[in-house]
């Protein structure tokens, strides 16, 4: 039972958190902690204490594997979002990535 009362409120309580810095602090704050794994690292310490070490690590491996493209995503829709339209820079970003 306490395994799924943490399940359903770390990973809220970090994207509250991350919301609540982001309108004190601004965007830039909220974006770079975003991108930190401070979702993905607590859901991954969950989901190693139900399922072992071994199912763990293949999340983790799966995790890191879909960062890439949303890094590449995020670098070519920030290059391009400055000088022509948002949906031009989502559709140039989606191309790259």
């Amino acid at each position: 039972m306490a395994l799924l009362l943490a399940k359903l409120t770390i990973a809220p309580a970090f994207v509250a958190a991350v919301s609540l810095l982001g309108r004190r602090f601004g965007p830039a704050l909220a974006g770079f902690l975003a991108a930190l794994p401070v979702v993905g690292g607590p859901i991954l310490a969950l989901l190693i204490a139900e399922q072992g070490v071994a199912f763990g690590a293949r999340a983790a491996y799966g995790c890191a594997i879909g960062a890439a493209p949303t890094m590449v995503f995020a670098l070519a829709y920030a290059s391009f979002a400055t000088r022509v339209r948002w949906s031009r820079a989502i559709t140039f970003g989606c191309s790259r990535s």
